[in-house]
Parts: structure tokens; sequence; C-alpha cells
């Protein structure tokens, strides 16, 4: 895509329900990466708050509950891949990475299907998240 040309085939589906339900599920994916970040800084200072720590870890568990009930034997939005099957698989890979311990696959194995079907794309196998080695404190 050169000079800020749209992807195509396009993202976001056509109809604006579409596109509502496609930004409800980016929204929810970026709340499940926002707790986790949360929960991954918390568990490193010095005093961690099991409180805060477990809000965190409810609105993970809240957050793949609601991308569950979204999911069908295709897409999550329409009849093509787009902006919500993104946001769904690049939350979900980030889970593995820094939430192992919350085993959503097998709480929700549909869920889990679809995210199979998304790993084995080019897309994302290539963009995997790994690991990072963080070493500076948390205060």
């Amino acid at each position: 895509m050169a000079g800020g040309e749209a992807p195509h085939p396009r993202l976001l589906p056509d109809d604006p329900e579409g596109v509502l339900a496609a930004r409800q599920i980016e929204v929810i994916a970026d709340g499940v990466c926002d707790a986790v970040v949360l929960l991954f800084f918390e568990r490193r200072r010095e005093a961690p708050s099991e409180a805060w720590m477990a809000r965190q870890r409810r609105k993970v568990e809240g957050g793949v509950r609601a991308l569950a009930a979204r999911v069908g034997e295709g897409f999550l939005v329409g009849d093509r891949f787009g902006l919500a099957d993104i946001a769904a698989g690049t939350a979900l890979g980030y889970l593995a990475v820094r939430f192992p311990e919350f085993d959503w696959a097998a709480e929700y194995p549909a869920l889990a299907a679809m995210h199979a079907r998304l790993e084995a794309r080019p897309s994302f196998a290539a963009t995997r998240p790994v690991p990072q080695v963080i070493t500076e404190a948390v205060v």
C-alpha cells in the first residue's frame, strides 16, 4: 500500500452494524491487553496488591468470556477476515506470553479453534508475540 491506500479487502465491514461490532471487539481486546499489562507490572512490584491483581484478572477473564461469546464458525464479524479478528487474535496471543497460567483455551474451545485458524495465517505466524526480558524496576 503506497500513499495511504486502504487495505483491500477492507478490514472493516461495509455496513454500520458490522463496523460497530468490529469496533466493540477491538475495544474488548484492547481492554484485555491493558489489564494484562497492569497485572504484569503489578506482579513485579516489591509489595504487589492482591486486590489489584484480582481486579485485573477479572477484567481479563471477562474480556475473554466476551470474545468467546462472539465466536462462530468463521470470522468474528461478517464473512471476511478483518479488524475484529486481528484484535482478538492479537490479544489471545499476548495472553500466552504474559498470562500463561490462564488456560482460556480449555475453558473456551470454540475460541481456541478460532485462534488456531488465525495462527495458521502467515501474517499471524510471522508476528507471534514472544516474551521479552524486562529488567527495569517498577515503583
